[in-house]
């Protein structure tokens, strides 16, 4: 299995603005060549600290397969290794297939799965995208991944 990170991970500070607990924070990675074709690849698109009640989520990624073979969940873990919701976000999509939009955007107004936005987590925790079904072998190119979120500080309970 192979973990690909933004570069600036572990080193960019989230951001605040003059709404007093409002924070928000994007991020990029890169994940190279091949890397959609094998199940168990994850990519950590962000990292949102303890305390942060997630009101809103954008992804955009590029078309990663040329065929429809590829399924990805998207969800979080924590960054302790204790759990988190793999597929909290999107649970078996086809969105990155060829010709399929690009963009995902969860927010308060759709509510999330299961009515569970805002959720508030507990613990620091990546958002991760997991390869659940690989694209296949030469059907594939790596590609730029964005992401950004909003949300309010409350801290941890």
């Amino acid at each position: 299995m192979t973990i690909i990170n933004p570069a600036d991970l572990f080193s960019k500070a989230v951001q605040s603005n003059g709404e007093g607990n409002a924070v928000a924070d994007q991020r990029q990675v890169t994940a190279s060549d091949g890397f959609f074709e094998t199940a168990g690849n994850k990519l950590r698109l962000g990292l949102i600290p303890a305390g942060v009640e997630l009101h809103e989520l954008l992804i955009e990624a590029p078309d990663s397969d040329d065929g429809a073979n590829l399924i990805v969940d998207i969800g979080y873990e924590f960054a302790d290794g204790s759990g988190g919701v793999s597929d909290f976000f999107l649970d078996g999509s086809t969105g990155l297939q060829a010709g399929a939009p690009t963009d995902v955007v969860y927010d308060v107004l759709n509510r999330g799965p299961d009515n569970t936005f805002p959720l508030l987590l507990q613990k620091d925790a990546y958002i991760t995208l997991v390869i659940m079904t690989g694209a296949g072998a030469g059907n594939v190119g790596g590609g730029v991944f964005y992401s950004a979120w909003r949300g309010v500080t409350y801290g941890v309970k």
